[in-house]
């Protein structure tokens, strides 16, 4: 299973240690070929250079042990098992099962039964393994890969079919022990067939008998200088296969495990077994969930599988001497086939999150690109920068309520019912607010209110210079002699009055010179509330973000409050005197609090556009004109009521007209209907020639 993994990595190591010694080898072959033709160092010729003692296979092994296991206790021991809170579900899913692939890519020469002279490792190392196999493909032993395919059939057999029957006809959880009869059948078919001399099939060769004898690891230490930096990677993969596996399963018995105690119980783990001639161990997927199948649930199941392998070291090692390579490579193979499949969890991981998925993605191509320990550095440090990025770049909406229930807040346009509280913006920010993405919080902001603080000011500035000139030049509003005769609809040259108020009308109706400064501050809400409710964070950055978003909008005259803020919130704000800077009427303990004091303020206050006169906060008329009401209702267009006279975008005063609600006003906000009163001016139009029957507005 993932075991296979360390035992790959310790293969490239040694692979590695190969390479050195050859290239030294040459180095000194080149080194004395020169002195010897040197007559300058005639006297030194005897002096040879350094030269790499020569280590076997397993000793350069017991050397990466030791030293995996020194890294994994210094780790234990500072407590860097917080590490593993970085390793997601879908890094370490990518991760072994890309290792699968790579376990599998090993075993083909042998399935094959083909000698590629050399076992691939680093950058490229599972590409090169395929080349390898299929630039000697004409060299396939028939016999070996007979053997593989058999055996293959035999054990998905079992394991897809068989191992399901037994488990609904006799409830037997234990699987078949399909593997042992097929190790036991291939070694006796070797020994009577002699598949290794008649068939050129390679076993698995001479087995020692008996317990090791204790080695001291050091003596081995000229190796340290070459393997010290692989053996990190070996260090991490180890603890992150064993913490994965004891995870999942502390997940389905409900227990806790501790990351750090599993570092240094590993590292105890690979340190004392070097001593013994031990290769770097680490937990198996598979051979735990056989256990835990099988009932197993504490250490002494451990202690009896510790007894059957001394019982195989002693006893029963010479009967696996001829067990064929092409049978272990195929079990280890199908062992693997649950892990092989776990690639088509990649499309769930990308249809939940693209960044979720991206995770997977990245982690499973490097290393099978690249190689295991590439891989899993390149996997570690693309969900830490996904990480960054999710939290310099979170969530943000803008809130409105839910039919009545004005406690209700949702993101806008998620929700069919949700609409806009009236002349008030709620600005939600679902992240931390920190140094890195105070940037994006006020892009998000502006984005989602539909304009800044700078844009208003160029436009209010403009404006303002633009009617001032305008004043100067003509003195007065422009006026028009063609009017309507409210009562009989016939166009006159007489500006008729309602209640007192003259009626002007441009002589080219329906068209204006573009909103003056009233009129642009008319459309712009009274309240701005950012939702803090999602802060789990704020720093200095963030504070001082905040102080000057209120600042901001409040110079084109927009009050900013601040809503549903935690108590982490509010004690990092009084440690950094925010509100000496900022009232403490800016900060309320929840949005609903925030909009009750924003609406009291838009009635006290009153004004247009938006802005409350009397029992109104809004209001819009059957042209889709915005009304204020000032006692009575007063149609105004864009613009905002003046006493009784009001003027809209093309600067014409307009009608001045009483309405009544039709419909009582729902509880605490919502929209209604209202009619005319004044029946003698029913049929009336204001100053765009249209009819004004009835308006809708909101409360």
């Amino acid at each position: 299973g993932t075991f296979a993994a360390l035992a790959i990595m310790t293969g490239a190591i040694i692979a590695q240690v190969r390479d050195s010694e050859r290239h030294m080898a040459m180095q000194t072959t080149h080194m004395l070929a020169f002195l010897r033709n040197s007559s300058a160092t005639e006297g030194s010729a005897t002096d040879t250079p350094h030269q790499l003692p020569h280590y076997t296979n397993a000793e350069i092994a017991i050397c990466c042990s030791f030293v995996v296991g020194c890294y994994q206790l210094i780790f234990g021991f500072l407590r860097l098992g917080f590490v593993s809170v970085y390793m997601s579900e879908q890094f370490l899913n990518g991760f072994t099962c890309a290792v699968a692939y790579h376990v599998v890519g090993s075993q083909f020469q042998h399935m094959f039964g083909i000698d590629t002279g050399h076992q691939s490792h680093g950058v490229f190392s599972l590409a090169r393994e395929v080349l390898d196999v299929m630039a000697n493909i004409s060299h396939t032993n028939i016999v070996a890969l007979g053997l593989s395919i058999g055996c293959a059939l035999i054990l998905l057999f079992f394991k897809i079919y068989f191992n399901d029957y037994i488990k609904q006809k006799f409830n037997v959880k234990v699987p078949f022990p399909i593997e042992i009869f097929i190790v036991i059948g291939s070694v006796i078919a070797s020994n009577l067939l002699d598949l290794e001399h008649k068939h050129n099939i390679k076993v698995v060769g001479h087995i020692d008998r008996g317990l090791p004898s204790p080695v001291a690891p050091w003596d081995y230490w000229p190796l340290l200088r070459l393997i010290w930096v692989p053996c990190i990677g070996v260090s991490v993969v180890s603890y992150a296969i064993t913490f994965s596996v004891g995870k999942s399963f502390a997940m389905k018995h409900d227990y806790e495990i501790d990351s750090s105690q599993e570092l240094i119980a590993l590292g105890g783990s690979n340190l004392f077994s070097s001593f013994f001639r031990c290769i770097p161990v680490g937990a198996s997927l598979s051979r735990s969930a056989v256990q835990e199948s099988s009932g197993g649930r504490t250490q002494l199941v451990s202690i009896i599988n510790c007894f059957g392998i001394c019982a195989v070291l002693l006893y029963f090692g010479a009967f696996l001497e001829q067990l064929p390579d092409a049978v272990l490579a195929t079990i280890i193979s199908v062992a693997l086939r649950v892990m092989l499949l776990e690639v088509r969890l990649f499309k769930n991981y990308w249809d939940v999150s693209k960044i979720d998925g991206s995770i997977w993605l990245v982690t499973f191509l490097s290393v099978i690109i690249l190689d295991i320990d590439y891989g899993l550095y390149i996997g570690l440090i693309w969900s830490l920068i996904t990480l960054i990025y999710k939290s310099q770049r979170p969530r943000n909406y803008l809130l409105g309520t839910v039919g009545d229930q004005t406690d209700v807040f949702v993101p806008l346009g998620k929700y069919v019912n949700a609409r806009e509280v009236p002349g008030i913006k709620i600005y939600q920010f679902c992240g931390p607010l920190h140094f890195a993405n105070v940037d994006y919080f006020i892009e998000g902001l502006e984005h989602k209110i539909g304009f800044s603080p700078k844009e208003i000011k160029r436009k209010l500035a403009k404006l303002e210079k633009s009617e001032k000139n305008h004043n100067k030049n003509t003195g007065e509003k422009p006026k028009t002699a063609d009017t309507y005769n409210v009562k009989h609809r016939t166009t006159t040259h007489v500006n008729p009055t309602i209640d007192g108020v003259e009626l002007r009308v441009p002589a080219n109706t329906g068209t204006g010179t573009g909103p003056g400064v009233v009129g642009l501050r008319a459309k712009l809400p009274t309240h701005l509330i950012i939702d803090c409710s999602m802060f789990s964070y704020i720093d200095t950055n963030g504070i001082k973000t905040l102080k000057r978003t209120i600042a901001d909008y409040g110079s084109v005259g927009l009050k900013t409050l601040l809503g549903g803020c935690p108590s982490h919130v509010t004690k990092q704000l009084e440690r950094d005197h925010f509100y000496a800077a900022v009232p403490a009427n800016h900060i309320y303990i929840s949005i609903y609090d925030a909009i009750q004091h924003a609406v009291q303020q838009q009635r006290s206050q009153g004004g247009g556009g938006g802005r409350n006169n009397g029992s109104l906060l809004v209001a819009q008329n059957n042209l889709g004109k915005n009304v204020t009401a000032n006692g009575t209702v007063t149609v105004n267009g864009n613009g905002v009521g003046i006493h009784n006279r009001a003027y809209d975008d093309d600067g014409f005063d307009e009608i001045r007209i009483d309405f009544e609600p039709i419909c009582t006003p729902p509880v605490g906000g919502g929209r209604g209907v209202a009619k005319r009163t004044d029946a003698d001016s029913i049929d009336s139009m204001d100053d765009d020639g249209g009819r004004q029957r009835e308006t809708t507005f909101y409360y």
